[in-house]
């Protein structure tokens, strides 16, 4: 087998397609290839989280052509035009890097060759097929071969359990009025918003996962939305084709000179992912060839029966938002009316209770 094959040979699947070949040399290869296409470049204009119907790239070991050639399209130089489909996507990959697609046939006879290594995705599921054996392909979230969405939650699931909760992020720390972290700072410009922002960027520009052009903090709206107000974050991976547009928002109250500044409840949530919604109207139209996904992160720093004087809080006070999430009226429940919409990433940041 080549040493440049671009997957973990550790990984179970791959030794159970060579396996299935009886460690065939033209497997090995077939699914370097199939890999390879996958990652560098089918993945750039489709991605499989988003894609609802069955989407399959297979690879002949002697580069035939088993399905009708007069019914497929050669996308070798261009395959923009799978940001745009909408039905059952069949795709051979051939040694020469030539690759046609088919539309709604039937492909159900590919599975009855034994020279033929078949990777198909559908409904989050991702397999291989070798020699009518299904190879189920072990992964957390999203695709092996197509993660960047999924690792980016990931991370800000670590931001969320690891920076936030207990206020570990200097940054994000900086925002509480004091170290019991009952309200947020009020009386300055973008305060505290600006503590809260710097901290998610600068916890986001050290993650490995992001090798390209990191998303300006400040400052997008001349190269990036004509909005009147610049999205917080904009995430862009260097080797492919996906954009994240992530909006903060805080909950709470934050007091300045012993006078409550701003108090921000659910309602505040709300109002930032409509205007996520905005953004991503305007992003959709700046980048017609990304694939763009919304997040909006709550910083939740509720606190229950207080007043302008507390300056110590009861544990069922300070917790008493801890487990009370977002609450969105079903016509804004953009999550579950568009693919490109994460549901609101609520953090809850504990006080020190007393």
């Amino acid at each position: 087998m080549e040493n440049n094959l671009r997957i973990n040979i550790n990984d179970f699947y791959v030794l159970r397609v060579l396996q299935a070949f009886q460690y065939d040399l033209r497997a090995s290869k077939a699914l370097e290839l199939i890999s390879q296409q996958l990652t560098d470049d089918l993945f750039n204009y489709i991605e499989p989280s988003f894609f609802e119907y069955n989407f399959l790239v297979f690879k002949t070991f002697d580069d035939r052509v088993i399905l009708p050639e007069n019914l497929s399209v050669n996308i070798t130089m261009n395959k923009i035009d799978l940001l745009y489909k909408n039905n059952d996507v069949i795709i051979q990959v051939f040694d020469d890097k030539k690759v046609l697609l088919w539309e709604n046939i039937d492909y159900l006879d590919l599975f009855n060759h034994d020279d033929v290594l078949i990777y198909k995705y559908f409904e989050t599921k991702e397999s291989f097929f070798a020699k009518k054996q299904e190879i189920e392909i072990s992964q957390k979230s999203g695709s092996q071969f197509s993660n960047e969405f999924s690792e980016l939650e990931e991370q800000l699931n670590n931001y969320k359990l690891h920076k936030i909760r207990h206020s570990s992020c200097p940054l994000f720390n900086d925002a509480w009025n004091c170290d019991k972290r009952i309200f947020f700072k009020g009386g300055g410009k973008d305060i505290p918003e600006k503590f809260m922002q710097e901290s998610l960027h600068n916890f986001l520009k050290d993650m490995s996962i992001f090798k390209g052009e990191f998303g300006q903090l400040e400052s997008t709206r001349e190269h990036n939305l004509d909005a009147a107000k610049p999205v917080d974050i904009i995430v862009r991976w260097e080797k492919s084709n996906r954009i994240a547009l992530i909006e903060i928002k805080w909950l709470g109250k934050s007091i300045h000179d012993n006078e409550f500044k701003s108090t921000h409840n659910n309602a505040r949530a709300v109002e930032g992912y409509v205007q996520l919604k905005d953004y991503f109207e305007l992003a959709k139209k700046d980048y017609p060839y990304k694939i763009i996904k919304c997040y909006l992160v709550v910083l939740d720093g509720r606190r229950w029966k207080t007043n302008e004087s507390t300056v110590s809080i009861k544990h069922d006070y300070g917790m008493h938002y801890a487990n009370q999430e977002i609450v969105l009226e079903e016509e804004k429940m953009f999550h579950k009316q568009y693919k490109n919409f994460a549901e609101p990433i609520r953090m809850f940041a504990e006080p020190i209770c007393s």
